[in-house]
């Protein structure tokens, strides 16, 4: 192989090695199967309903008279979701989405873990030293006509706590057309049911699941905080149980999925925040979970004053989490290799010419096949310098040969006949590498963008149901070594294509046989690699392999009228006579 050819092998391996290090998912170990307890084993396997954690108040006299009551649902209904509010901690037990739905395109997204006894309470101490956890007290709703409330222009729904000397009240207000939650915590004469300490503010459990694929939506599930101007990203990783405790500013704390999340915002600044996460069973059971708690420590109630949160509960939009200006929509990873480079090109490259294009396409699917268009045109003036550079190496191997072999005991001497030689010829060694160079930080952006962008959830294309997750097209009765249990369409289509590809560009040829093991191990490697990946990701690199070979094909017509490659002969028909 010459040495153009050795680079091109060295430097492909480098570029595979860099994407497994840094974007493959580690391998999962396997289950134990070491027995549990029946107990225990009933909730390590429960994916949606882990042990409620709302704790009984202990025994105080100043609560005695809201320790026991009768539980009373509302429901809370706008033109964006259908909410369920609870007396009992006068707390929220549930909130659907209406324009969402998990991947059966049947069941609503649901915000709020149906094991926990509510997903926001309060907690704090009272003058005499009990811990008290609010989801665990009967509130009594005010001015309530009847259990269903609907959201118009501006709804309001007020639950009230009578202790002993004074009152807790918490009014969540509602907006049409809105995710967000406004909620506000009021109190008359505190001093009587808490301490000087403080109290936290809580929001119990993960974002259930919504997704078909638990390490894709492990890999989306975590816990997010804005802490002293920078964004904190809390994943539970490879341990059981974790924290992350958070002093001084912090400007919201979150918990989420892959597209959806519930982020609150305190409007008065608190003393500290704190997130917390753990496994529910593991990677290995469909019904693995994590779940993540996110804690604001606040400073100490005040009669005279309320203090006022915002509950934002949707999806992770863009347009909707920017206008607060709190880089909110930086929850979503969109990786942080290359310093940066490809969050980058996500937010803006990526979702401004997707949206423009979405304005008169609406199909994704078409959108991608015109984005990979569009990049192949923009590099289109580099690839063809470096096919032009790449035919004019070739066209000098016999005088290449020639110094090497004049030279050859003088590695300066040839080197410098080399330089020489490059420059008389205007050719560039590394010419044919620059492309694809440059086109791996787009690649590897799009590893990040096409699983995580909600614009692609559920959006269709040929057989591809949804373009952020595999089209599988068979699961397999077991699993192959690194390949997986399912095979994928475009996954397949990408990989012949790219073999296509190789021998349009004459990677293989009879005077370098070693190439024709390369022709086939790359391709294969990328379909192991690109096998479980989002069907948009395999459908964009399918369409610019197509395109790659279109342009091969044109620029080698350039090429060959230029006479820097041999044109092809034509094949000629035979033909026989009889005689």
């Amino acid at each position: 192989m010459d040495r153009n050819t050795i680079l091109a092998v060295v430097l492909s391996s480098v570029i595979m090695i860099v994407w497994m290090v840094f974007f493959m998912p580690s391998p999962q170990p396997p289950a134990k199967q070491t027995p549990k307890p029946k107990q225990e084993q009933a909730q390590t396997l429960e994916r949606d309903e882990p042990e409620s954690s709302a704790k009984p108040a202990d025994t105080d006299s100043v609560l005695t008279e809201v320790q026991s009551g009768v539980e009373q649902l509302v429901t809370v209904e706008s033109d964006l979701y259908k909410a369920t509010f609870s007396s009992k901690g006068g707390t929220l037990r549930s909130f659907e989405l209406k324009k969402f739905t998990k991947w059966n395109r049947k069941t609503p997204i649901q915000l709020v873990h149906k094991g926990k006894e509510g997903a926001l309470g309060l907690e704090f101490s009272t003058p005499w030293n009990r811990s008290v956890e609010t989801r665990s007290l009967f509130f009594k709703p005010q001015n309530l006509a009847g259990n269903k409330l609907t959201v118009g222009d501006k709804s309001e729904l007020v639950y009230s706590l009578p202790i002993k000397g004074g009152e807790l009240r918490q009014i969540y207000t509602f907006k049409k057309g809105s995710y967000e939650v406004g909620y506000r915590i009021e109190s008359t004469n505190p001093s009587a049911f808490s301490t000087g300490q403080g109290y936290d503010l809580v929001w119990y459990g993960g974002i259930p699941f919504s997704e078909q694929g638990v390490f894709q939506e492990a890999e989306g599930a975590s816990a997010h905080a804005r802490w002293g101007g920078e964004l904190v990203m809390f994943d539970i990783g490879a341990g059981k149980e974790q924290n992350k405790l958070m002093t001084g500013q912090v400007d919201w704390v979150s918990v989420k999925n892959r597209f959806f999340t519930s982020v609150i915002i305190p409007t008065k600044t608190p003393k500290g925040a704190e997130l917390t996460g753990r496994m529910i069973g593991d990677k290995t059971n469909p019904k693995y979970f994590e779940d993540y708690t996110a804690r604001f420590e606040m400073p100490p109630l005040k009669a005279e004053k309320a203090d006022s949160y915002k509950l934002y509960l949707g999806p992770i939009e863009r347009e909707t989490l920017e206008p607060y200006n709190l880089d909110l929509y930086g929850m979503i990873d969109f990786g942080s290799f290359l310093g940066g480079m490809l969050r980058f090109i996500s937010l803006y490259i990526f979702l401004p010419v997707f949206g423009f294009l979405h304005t008169f396409i609406p199909n994704y699917g078409i959108i991608i096949l015109l984005f990979a268009l569009l990049v192949k045109i923009v590099l289109h003036p580099l690839t063809a310098s470096s096919m032009k550079s790449m035919a004019k190496m070739k066209a000098m191997q016999p005088k290449m040969q020639e110094i090497q072999e004049k030279h050859k005991d003088n590695p300066a001497k040839q080197q410098e006949a080399m330089m020489k030689l490059y420059k008389e010829a205007g050719a560039n060694p590394l010419g044919g590498c620059l492309p694809m160079l440059l086109q791996m930080p787009i690649l590897f952006a799009m590893y990040r963008f096409f699983p995580n962008a909600i614009e692609l959830r559920q959006q269709g294309f040929l057989w591809a149901t949804d373009l952020s997750a595999p089209d599988v097209l068979l699961h397999l009765p077991f699993a192959i070594p690194m390949y997986g249990e399912i095979i994928t369409g475009f996954s397949l289509l990408m990989t012949i294509s790219m073999i296509v590809q190789m021998k349009v560009q004459g990677t293989s040829t009879p005077d370098q046989p070693g190439m024709q093991v390369f022709m086939y191990i790359m391709p294969v490697m990328m379909l192991v690699i690109f096998n479980g990946l989002s069907s948009g990701l395999n459908l964009y690199y399918l369409a610019f392999n197509i395109y790659s070979v279109i342009q091969q094909r044109w620029i080698n017509t350039h090429l060959e009228k230029a006479g820097l490659i041999e044109a092809k002969p034509a094949k000629t028909k035979t033909s026989t006579k009889k005689k």
